[in-house]
């Protein structure tokens, strides 16, 4: 009996350590600036002038520069961001947005089939849920729920990458590489050129988008398009 008592001491002195650097490391994760927030509050700082609002994917967020469009525009769209989420943004705002004169949508070749819960990059819908409190299209498959980088930024980001942040701030950033219209500056990482290697790169591209085709979503994902349209044109929205 005393040597259990003796062992359970001693993984009490290991493991208590442990916890405590977790919940630091924690701490310091959750002050991580991220795009999600950056986004959220460059939006809501802007909601009472916003004329043009765009939504969509990537492919708008990284190609349609608000700046340019008209000043009092803003590209509220978002890497793997689905219909459903460019949805469930707009609802969430649409009584804040008013002097919202036009609806930018992008829709891209896989828009009506695309369900972002059905992709790798479906841990984005914990930073929508966390940051504009919006659920999640599908509950939570099992995995999802014994993953601690559901709950952990810590985990998400990496404890390595957290350490690297408490050095230095410009060490590891997740995602504000934006102006303050909500624009993805960070253009380096999205030119293409016309190498053997660029071309096979766009091939694997193609490839994985074509994955990620779903006829199911077709319906629903309509839905959302025709449910935007329906208050565009009973407020005289463009």
């Amino acid at each position: 009996m005393k040597e259990r008592i003796k062992l359970f001491k001693k993984l009490i002195y290991i493991i208590i350590p442990v916890i405590v650097l977790v919940i630091l490391f924690e701490v310091k994760a959750r002050n991580i600036e991220n795009g999600f927030e950056l986004k959220k509050s460059l939006f809501e700082e802007n909601i009472d002038n916003i004329e043009v609002l765009i939504l969509g994917s990537s492919h708008a967020y990284i190609n349609l520069n608000p700046e340019i469009i008209n000043e009092k525009s803003f590209d509220i769209a978002n890497n793997s961001q689905d219909l459903y989420y460019d949805y469930m943004l707009f609802d969430k705002y649409k009584d804040k947005l008013k002097n919202l004169k036009c609806i930018i949508l992008s829709i891209s070749c896989f828009s009506l089939w695309y369900d972002l819960n059905e992709t790798p990059e479906k841990w984005r819908k914990f930073f929508f849920k966390k940051y504009f409190d919006i659920n999640p299209r599908n509950n939570l498959s099992l995995s999802e729920i014994t993953d601690a980088k559901s709950y952990s930024y810590a985990f998400f980001y990496r404890l390595e990458n957290v350490f690297l942040r408490s050095l230095s701030t410009k060490t590891f950033s997740f995602g504000c590489d934006m102006n303050s219209y909500g624009w993805n500056t960070d253009t380096d990482n999205c030119a293409i050129d016309s190498t053997e290697f660029s071309i096979e790169k766009g091939k694997e591209r193609v490839n994985f988008i074509n994955s990620l085709v779903n006829k199911y979503n077709y319906l629903i994902n309509k839905r959302f398009i025709d449910e935007l349209k329906k208050y565009a044109n009973n407020n005289n929205i463009n």
